[in-house]
């Protein structure tokens, strides 16, 4: 019988196939397969590819440490090819295009914030099945979020982040990469601001929030949003 513990460890030597998944660019990979979807590709294509960004992330986060809960061992399989990625995911490419995916996705149901569907009305080919999957890739994206978000330097990225639309309306600039070399040559002690108090609230957190509050998103899916919530606090 399974021990209550052991749910929580991972499969024996995992560290050594995500290791070589990564070597062989798995995380670039998915990232351009996303950039690359149109509304006339299979919705359930998209969700499979989220679903395996998630996965990928949250298993190599969970390599660099820290622990979340204080239930894996610390690890030296993987740990450079992890690190090395996560730092990709922060790109500002990268960056645009999966956590524009919290705000709601296109192809199968109209975009715009909440559910996926906010800002318009659907398409006549729309079903509570496609709309199910929308919401999906949200919380996909926020259990991502909540897993990868474990330093200032990557809190700091993601509320800074605001859609390329919206930069180019406000004229900001975003400097990811500046941002990371900054945090490799500092100190642990030294932590990154993520904001002024009294800010504008980050792009993020006004997603999150619309979607704890929506109606019509499930109920579980607003626990995985609250934990990611939690992360930037």
């Amino acid at each position: 019988m399974r021990q209550p513990n052991e749910c929580a460890k991972p499969p024996a030597g995992s560290e050594e196939p995500l290791a070589r998944l990564l070597q062989h660019d798995a995380l670039p990979a998915l990232i351009f397969a996303l950039s690359r979807m149109n509304k006339s590709d299979p919705f359930s294509l998209r969700v499979a590819f989220v679903r395996a960004l998630r996965a990928v992330v949250s298993a190599s986060a969970d390599i660099i440490g820290p622990s979340l809960w204080g239930l894996k061992k610390d690890s030296l399989v993987g740990k450079n090819e992890a690190r090395s990625a996560i730092e990709g995911l922060f790109d500002l490419d990268s960056i645009d295009v999966w956590l524009s995916l919290l705000g709601g996705v296109t192809g199968g149901v109209s975009g715009g914030a909440g559910v996926g569907m906010g800002g318009g009305s659907t398409a006549s080919s729309t079903s509570s099945v496609s709309a199910m999957q929308a919401q999906s890739v949200q919380m996909s994206i926020a259990q991502m979020i909540s897993s990868v978000v474990r330093s200032s330097v990557y809190r700091h990225l993601v509320c800074e982040w605001m859609p390329p639309m919206e930069r180019t309306r406000l004229g900001v600039s975003l400097g990811h990469g500046m941002a990371i070399a900054e945090h490799k040559s500092r100190r642990g002690w030294e932590k990154t601001a993520v904001g002024p108090p009294g800010g504008p609230v980050p792009w993020v957190i006004t997603q999150l929030l619309m979607l704890l509050g929506t109606e019509e998103t499930n109920s579980n899916f607003k626990v995985r949003y609250f934990n990611s919530l939690v992360s930037f606090y």
